[in-house]
């Protein structure tokens, strides 16, 4: 058996996780940021319930200093 340390990691395997979602990016830039709050429109208030569910679960997950709150088709995200 041959073991080689410090190898280039190919093209295929780096980013395998999963792609992260616009909104996500968006919200780890408010955390950097010096702004406050931030709002998402959507076109139905069904997609806006949609997202939130899912990025409450990634609030929670990954322990994100913010929260959310809806209204209509806007999904508010404030900072903690």
């Amino acid at each position: 058996m041959n073991i080689v340390y410090d190898v280039e990691i190919p093209d295929f395997m780096k980013g395998s996780g999963r792609p992260r979602t616009e909104e996500y990016v968006a919200i780890r830039k408010l955390i950097e940021s010096n702004h406050r709050s931030m709002c998402f429109c959507y076109e139905v208030n069904e997609q806006a319930r949609k997202r939130r569910q899912s990025i409450d679960v990634t609030i929670k997950r990954e322990k994100l200093p913010v929260m959310t709150v809806i209204r209509d088709n806007k999904l508010y995200v404030i900072k903690k």
